[in-house]
């Protein structure tokens, strides 16, 4: 997912709108089987999950991701998109 971002961010596509928002579509997607992995298991251990703290730093990655998907979606200023990239290092 990430070498694909950099491609259409290098010029790559040349400016490929649909299949760049198919991408980002998918991997929203992806993020969210994530979240729903961490409900699912949040129902069936209760508080033992989150007494693991690397579950809680898991967690706290999915979100800080998913709201930086969300707003690359929905910024089109390429100094921010810059930015955004920091989720492909998370």
């Amino acid at each position: 997912m990430i070498l694909s971002f950099l491609a259409f961010e290098d010029g790559a596509f040349k400016s490929n709108k649909p299949l760049e928002w198919v991408v980002e579509v998918f991997e929203l997607c992806f993020i969210y089987i994530f979240v729903l992995d961490i409900l699912l298991k949040t129902i069936a251990y209760m508080s033992m999950y989150w007494r693991d703290i690397w579950n809680i730093v898991d967690f706290l990655s999915l979100i800080f991701i998913l709201i930086f998907i969300i707003l690359d979606m929905a910024i089109d200023d390429k100094s921010a998109s810059m930015i955004f990239r920091l989720r492909g290092v998370v």
